[in-house]
């Protein structure tokens, strides 16, 4: 495998200690059991963390900022094998808890995937080729009305010579799928909120007609010329809607022009009560400009545009103050010599 970077944020402390550790067998069971009671405020898993056995130990030096402001670097960890691991990291070579400590776990995995929605594609990490044969167990929780209670429903599949499975989750379940692809001796385990959420619309969008799937997939996104107003002042702004394509799945243009499709836009004040309102029709282009009169005698602060359609709200925020330009200037003379 190839080395990995890390990101590193510090802050006062002038040389970093990692350790890697294996995260298989006991040390693993430690680990769910510790965190399990750590969020009941029984145990710290840090009270335990430098006693678990590890693969290397080393350390870097940090640049020095004695800034007391939190600062980045990047640092190399040397490559692993494929495999599941824990990141362990201390200001101290002793990996006491009376330190500073840090935990993360990480995967060393020649397997990768893309998805769009229901349809995946298992590929090699490195090259992109497509893995053949590859084994992926999918679970959700769904909940059972019969017995009142979660049940587990898993699924296997195989990927044909294109690297592809298809996958429709359950009715009725939470929208989170959690993912094992196997092949050969390396394995990815991708639990579901790393790295999709809502799988169930495959399966509801199906019976949808385009305008109503396009309806529900747009998102309208706002432009003002400035961040800031004062009381009295014209507010221009400008908004932009975009929709996903029904069969490819693409971002378009919203375009579907109607009096269902009118768009309500709403200008608000700092108590969230409506100022004025209009109702507008976007353009052949998906857009719409327009402007608002901001009162005079108000109480300043954050101003809000909102933006309903079919049942969805979008907002863009803006201050309006009692500003005043400045009288004076500020010159700086060119270097002499």
């Amino acid at each position: 495998m190839l080395p990995i970077k890390a990101l590193v944020s510090y802050k006062n402390i002038d040389k970093l200690y990692y350790r890697i550790i294996k995260a298989t067998g006991w040390v693993k069971d430690s680990v769910d059991h510790l965190s399990y009671y750590e969020q009941a405020e029984k145990h710290s898993l840090f009270q335990y963390a430098g006693k678990f056995p590890y693969l290397l130990q080393q350390n870097i030096s940090l640049p020095a900022t004695n800034d007391y402001q939190q600062h980045s670097v990047e640092m190399k960890i040397d490559d692993l094998p494929v495999g599941s691991y824990f990141l362990l990291t201390s200001s101290s070579s002793t990996f006491s808890d009376k330190n500073k400590l840090t935990w993360q776990s990480f995967t060393v995995s020649n397997i990768s995937f893309i998805n769009n929605e229901a349809n995946y594609f298992v590929l090699n990490r490195q090259s992109g080729f497509p893995i053949v044969g590859a084994k992926v167990v999918t679970e959700e929780t769904t909940w059972n009305d019969r017995n009142r209670k979660n049940t587990g429903i898993k699924n296997t599949y195989l990927t044909n010579k294109n690297g592809y499975f298809k996958h429709l989750p359950p009715n009725n379940y939470y929208g989170q799928t959690d993912l094992t692809i196997t092949y050969l001796k390396d394995s990815l385990n991708i639990p579901s909120n790393n790295y999709y959420y809502n799988l169930s619309s495959s399966n509801d969008d199906e019976g949808k007609s385009v305008k109503k799937y396009e309806a529900e997939q747009t998102k309208v996104f706002f432009f003002t010329e400035r961040g800031i107003y004062r009381p009295g002042q014209t507010v221009f702004y400008k908004l932009l809607a975009l929709t996903k394509d029904k069969k490819t799945k693409a971002t378009k243009l919203f375009t579907n022009i109607s009096i269902k499709d009118s768009i309500y836009l709403y200008l608000k004040n700092v108590n969230d009560e409506e100022v004025d309102s209009v109702l507008i029709h976007l353009n052949e282009y998906g857009s719409f400009a327009g402007q608002f009169k901001l009162p005079e005698n108000v109480l300043t602060g954050e101003f809000t545009l909102v933006a309903e359609l079919d049942n969805q709200n979008f907002t863009q925020r803006f201050s309006v103050e009692e500003y005043k330009r400045p009288t004076f200037y500020v010159e700086i003379k060119k270097p002499e010599g």
